[in-house]
């Protein structure tokens, strides 16, 4: 979101332009190489269903920067895999929202997995602070916001905001960096 600050500090700028490797688009091969490879690991041992590898690849061919949605959605497709014959199946694809559809999917159902109203109207208040929304839909950025932005003195309301930011760590969501006891630990939307 950011690669054009270094340039504010060119020793920085130079130095990571020295350094910059280029990587080429992927090919048709090397997506199917992704998708493939690690479901023939002999700790995963998956298979696809006829037809959904090609399914995979109209979805993210041309968009190779979502590789990150590909991950996550192999990854939710692996969770719900038939068990018996590890198989991975169109079903669970259309199911999990496919590749586009997936992280907002998983992310509303999160959600609506609060325990109630008061823990949702929280969760809109920490998503709120943690998106910069920017002027147009594709400038919204993440904002790292302080743990401490998220300390109230309503001892019920700061244990119910733990509560739902902890819900959605645990979903991966969101990501802290509590460094240490003397810089207070940020929370970052993924």
């Amino acid at each position: 979101d950011f690669s054009d600050h270094p340039m504010k500090y060119p020793p920085l700028h130079r130095a990571i332009e020295a350094h910059r490797i280029p990587i080429p688009p992927m090919t048709i091969e090397n997506l199917r190489a992704v998708i493939e490879c690690p479901a023939k690991l002999p700790d995963v041992q998956a298979s696809f269903e006829e037809n959904l590898i090609g399914d995979l690849l109209l979805d993210i061919h041309g968009q190779e920067e979502n590789l990150p949605l590909l991950q996550f959605t192999l990854e939710k497709l692996f969770e719900k895999r038939n068990p018996e014959s590890n198989l991975l199946t169109f079903q669970a694809y259309e199911a999990i929202g496919k590749v586009h559809g997936a992280l907002g999917k998983h992310a509303e159902d999160t959600y609506l997995r609060l325990s109630s109203d008061e823990y949702r109207a929280l969760a809109k208040d920490l998503f709120t602070q943690l998106i910069n929304p920017g002027d147009l839909e594709q400038d919204a950025t993440r904002r790292r916001v302080r743990m401490s932005d998220f300390v109230y003195t309503d001892a019920t309301r700061n244990r119910q905001m733990q509560g739902a930011i902890e819900h959605f760590i645990h979903a991966r969501l969101i990501t802290t960096n509590e460094v240490d006891t003397h810089r207070p630990g940020r929370v970052s939307i993924i």
